[in-house]
């Protein structure tokens, strides 16, 4: 029967009806709600909660208005576009401000229940726009952390529309149908075997169906897809209906548009009963959560690419529960060198910990999951699956699963990392620990050289049966013995001057055997075994052979009932990943002499210090202590590395590695002695020291010169120029004091090119000074120096 058709007494009574099932409706709004629409926006929020962390870009493509706000002055830390685009505001507007959304009323009123309740749940509450219009909304909030702040995250579904609708129908019957007409939802009625009655504007626009398109087709197959599924759905729905006519029922389900796009419908569907309770229609309210869906599956989209970057971390990655892990991703086997997840998975966190780190690690565990301070990353030593070690840096953080604390461990294998960190460590040491050395090297020769100096004008000045004679000689001999201490401990820290000249390194070993024989005794058998390769490397011969001396000795002593010493040479390819693992300057190619004995070996401890100055393992007296640190300057200075291998009772090994050149070996030749004749000549002698500037005077003086003193370099300028026409040599120390002897000798011949020079020292601190010098052949004489060698090198100067 058509409305304009019934009696007024069926009309009073059909909108009794309605009014008392709006009534209803009303009473179970909020359990509709709870059951309904606002779980699955609930289930979203939530779901946004626990990600938003790596899925801001969700929280921001969010339908559902989304704000975080400071919890302790409620100023707005951020907002989602849906905010802008609902409430009018900018970001910029509310931006480290109060939300303006929410009252200072409404803002006691939630953060009390946030107080009392722990979170606020769909509280139904009015906020208006910018513009001035008021809007309803579903609150609902949390308080979450955000880099260690409280935070207040708050989601707002706009229900305006929904609670339109519903004032409308309490408002007013009257309003009822033009309410449901008009009204931003799609509204339905149908009878209990699917046929459609009414439907109302909005859906005929949302479907694309005219009214007279719809009215008296069944619902499955127009605004439902036709499928066995979708029809199962609908008439359990309807039953559903029809059980309970008091309640309203909600459900999410696919929907099919006019075009046959697929989208997703929230429904609320209530039973319409006459006076005498009979089921008339059923009353169908729905809202298009297609985007939500979207969003859900976006979500589930991003959780599933969060677990895929798990899986492919070069870190390795666990989540802990308790004291067990719950979660490791493939990194985290293969690091522990465990075959599978399986056998992870569930033990305790400490068992990959090695023993000496355990307790700590478990106490920090603990601390965690209880909430308290304990730093997020830190390291420890741990353990692999057949036992080797490794050092483990660990990066945590305490978050939620499934509502139960848990954390979120990274772990790194930087075994590597610190093994290079320690190779730098002692390198540095080793730097500083020769610098050391080098000073007290250069400070000790001025001392000999007036030792030796003087030494050697007593002995000219005594007669062959002077019974005096014999302690100047034991004089003598004593500062030899220093003079080589010092050598030695120059070639430790690099700083004595190196004469390289392509050499092969076969050669070097062929031509020191018989040196090495005598060395090490009759008891110890000596092997070589030679490359048949070119080994050609910039060299000092005799530095080198100083080396494999050495090396020999400390050979000899760790066999002290006997052995074999093997010397071996060979050719080495030295890639880029031998830079870092190797004190390698560069790629190439390396030739390696090995040294080899059968004696007694050491242990780390002991192997950890060997290259250091005056440490020794053998009986006072017995050693100085320079062996090793000598060989390791002299590689050093040579642009190489050494390596040591030993156990105790194993032996020894020692690598040298030099690079290559491709200069080719020369014959080395003999120079003949310089006379030690003495001469008339006036000599500049610039020298800072006044002991080796007074011993020199007086040595060349009674070798007939003339000499000019000069106590700087500023001095020895002043000097010449007083005398410019008469100096004859300048003889310079390398370092001193106001303009070094190179600056001198330099300032020096620009007033007379053709000047001749003689430098000298016992250590320069500026090494590069005295390699210029080598380098462009400018005569050089190195501290301490024998009187007769200095008067030598004079006369070869002057000519």
């Amino acid at each position: 029967m058509k409305d304009e058709e019934k009696t007024k007494e069926e009309l009073v009574s059909e909108i009794e009806s309605l009014r008392e099932q709006i009534r209803t409706m009303e009473r179970s709004g909020a359990d509709r709600r709870e059951k309904g629409e606002t779980t699955a926006r609930t289930k979203i929020e939530e779901e946004l909660k626990s990600s938003e962390e790596r899925c801001s870009k969700a929280f921001h493509s969010s339908p559902c208005l989304m704000a975080i706000s400071a919890l302790s002055d409620w100023r707005c830390v951020d907002v989602n576009e849906s905010f802008v685009n609902i409430t009018g505001y900018s970001r910029d507007e509310v931006m480290g401000r109060r939300l303006p959304i929410i009252t200072a009323a409404d803002q006691t009123r939630m953060f009390n229940m946030l107080m009392t309740e722990g979170s606020l749940r769909s509280l139904e509450n009015r906020f208006t726009r910018k513009t001035g219009e008021d809007r309803w909304g579903l609150f609902s909030a949390e308080i979450i952390s955000i880099r260690e702040e409280k935070c207040l995250l708050l989601v707002v579904d706009d229900v305006t529309d929904r609670k339109r609708a519903e004032e409308a129908l309490r408002e007013s019957e009257e309003k009822y149908r033009e309410l449901v007409e008009n009204a931003n939802s799609i509204v339905l009625r149908m009878d209990e075997k699917g046929i459609i009655t009414f439907f109302n504007e909005y859906a005929q626009r949302f479907f694309e169906f005219e009214d007279q398109d719809v009215r008296g087709r069944n619902a499955v197959g127009t605004v439902f897809p036709q499928t066995d599924a979708a029809s199962r759905d609908f008439r359990d729905m309807v039953e559903k209906v029809c059980r309970n006519p008091e309640k309203h029922l909600t459900n999410e389900r696919e929907s099919m548009l006019r075009n046959g796009e697929q989208v997703w419908i929230s429904w609320t569907a209530k039973a319409i009963r006459s006076r005498s309770k009979n089921i008339n229609e059923i009353l169908w309210i729905g809202n298009d959560i297609t985007e939500r869906r979207r969003f859900q599956k976006r979500l589930v989209e991003s959780e599933e690419r969060y677990r895929t970057s798990i899986e492919s971390s070069n870190d390795g990655v666990a989540i802990v529960q308790g004291d067990k892990h719950l979660y490791v991703n493939k990194r985290f086997v293969e690091i522990f060198g465990y075959d599978s997840v399986e056998e992870v998975v569930g033990r305790p966190v400490t068992f990959i910990v090695h023993p000496d780190d355990r307790e700590r690690v478990a106490t920090t565990n603990r601390m965690r999951q209880a909430g308290g301070t304990v730093p997020s990353r830190y390291e420890f030593k741990g353990v692999k699956k057949n036992g080797d070690t490794l050092c483990i840096e660990v990066s945590a953080a305490l978050t939620k699963y499934g509502g139960e604390p848990i954390s979120l461990v990274y772990l790194r294998d930087i075994t590597e990392r610190r093994s290079l960190e320690a190779q730098l460590l002692q390198a540095q040491k080793m730097e500083a620990v020769g610098q050391l050395a080098g000073g007290v090297a250069h400070d000790f020769n001025n001392i000999l050289t007036a030792i030796i100096g003087y030494g050697g004008l007593l002995k000219m000045k005594m007669k062959e049966d002077d019974p005096l004679r014999v302690y100047t000689e034991h004089i003598l001999s004593s500062a030899q013995k220093a003079t080589h201490l010092t050598q030695n401990l120059l070639a430790f820290s690099r700083k004595q001057i190196l004469n390289p000249e392509p050499a092969n390194l076969n050669d070097i070993v062929m031509g020191v055997r018989s040196i090495l024989r005598r060395t090490i005794g009759e008891e110890i058998e000596l092997r070589t075994v030679c490359s048949r390769e070119n080994l050609t490397v910039m060299s000092d011969v005799v530095q080198l052979e100083q080396v494999l001396i050495n090396l020999a000795i400390n050979a000899r002593d760790a066999m002290p009932g006997g052995g074999t010493l093997t010397i071996s040479t060979r050719l080495v390819q030295m890639d880029a990943s031998a830079i870092s693992k190797h004190d390698v300057r560069s790629p190439g190619a390396y030739a390696c002499i090995t040294v080899t004995d059968t004696g007694i070996g050491m242990d780390e401890k002991t192997k950890a210090r060997i290259f250091e100055p005056f440490f020794t393992t053998k009986e006072a007296g017995k050693g100085t202590g320079l062996g090793l640190s000598t060989v390791y300057g002299i590689v050093s200075q040579h642009n190489g590395f050494v390596r040591a291998q030993s156990k105790p009772g194993e032996g020894a090994t020692f690598e040298i590695y030099l690079p290559l050149t491709q200069v080719q070996a020369e014959k080395r030749s003999q120079r003949e002695p310089a006379s030690l004749a003495g001469g008339t000549e006036v000599i500049l002698l610039g020298e800072d020291d006044p002991t080796v500037r007074l011993l020199s005077k007086q040595l060349l003086e009674e070798a007939g010169y003339t000499v000019i003193e000069a106590t700087d370099g500023e001095d020895v300028i002043a000097k010449f120029n007083e005398n410019r026409n008469r100096v004859d040599l300048l003889m310079l120390d390398v370092i001193m004091p106001r303009k070094n002897g190179r600056e001198a000798y330099e300032a020096v011949r620009v007033i007379r090119p053709d000047i001749r020079v003689l430098f000298m020292s016992g250590y320069s601190d500026d090494i590069i000074d005295r390699r210029r010098i080598i380098r462009e052949n400018l005569n050089f004489i190195e501290k301490p120096v024998s009187p007769s060698t200095l008067l030598g090198k004079v006369r070869e100067v002057l000519g």
